[in-house]
């Protein structure tokens, strides 16, 4: 639960199920998650929600300086991003948040499960 005007910290961990190793490509360094994902947000009962600037149209997705890395199966990767920063969840409200990451290398798609945020 949050309160309007805080920061929300979304914190993102993917772990391989699969049995064999698989690749990611991320940003170097924490706390830019949405550098490593396209993040999908909307209001309960799937209303829209404005991305911010920072994911709007005109950007473009971050491709140079990515580095590639591999878990191993059971391995984990975790990082996080401020929800305020990527979309407008400035209104009170319950709002569902999914990440996911094309595939990389052949691989198929990461795909998070939905998490509900609360804003007072």
């Amino acid at each position: 639960m949050a309160k309007t005007g805080q920061d929300i910290r979304v914190d993102v961990k993917i772990t391989n199920g699969a049995n064999k190793p698989v690749t990611l490509a991320i940003v170097k360094g924490k706390g830019h998650a949405e550098l490593n994902y396209e993040i999908k947000v909307t209001r309960e009962y799937n209303q829209t929600v404005e991305p911010t600037a920072l994911v709007g149209p005109e950007t473009l997705p971050i491709i140079s300086g990515k580095l590639l890395i591999e878990l191993d199966p059971g391995e984990s990767f975790s990082d996080y991003f401020l929800l305020n920063n990527v979309y407008n969840v400035s209104n009170p409200g319950v709002y569902i948040v999914q990440v996911q990451q094309e595939p990389v290398a052949g691989r198929a798609a990461a795909r998070s499960n939905s998490i509900k945020v609360v804003v007072q």
